[in-house]
């Protein structure tokens, strides 16, 4: 179980057009920097710690507004195409 009490309160609600966009920024942006967005979600998901995720076009502070349960849903959807 993954704890997310690291989640700032910026995470609202958003309904799922917004986060299909949001989270294919961060993607996109996770590979451009060369690294595996499962690898990278996941890290940032178990610690909490930012630097897992790139500052490349801002997926830093756009990952700052995902609800982490849905999050995390989305990662365990990445694990299972792999």
């Amino acid at each position: 179980m993954i704890d997310f009490d690291f989640c700032t309160k910026e995470a609202l609600p958003m309904d799922e057009q917004v986060f299909h966009e949001t989270i294919s920024e961060i993607v996109s942006a996770i590979k451009e920097a060369g690294y595996d967005p499962y690898e990278q979600l996941m890290g940032y998901l178990k610690t909490g710690q930012e630097y897992y995720i790139t500052r490349t076009r801002n997926a830093r502070t756009l990952i700052k507004n995902l609800e982490p349960e849905r999050l995390q849903q989305y990662v365990n959807e990445l694990r299972l195409k792999r």
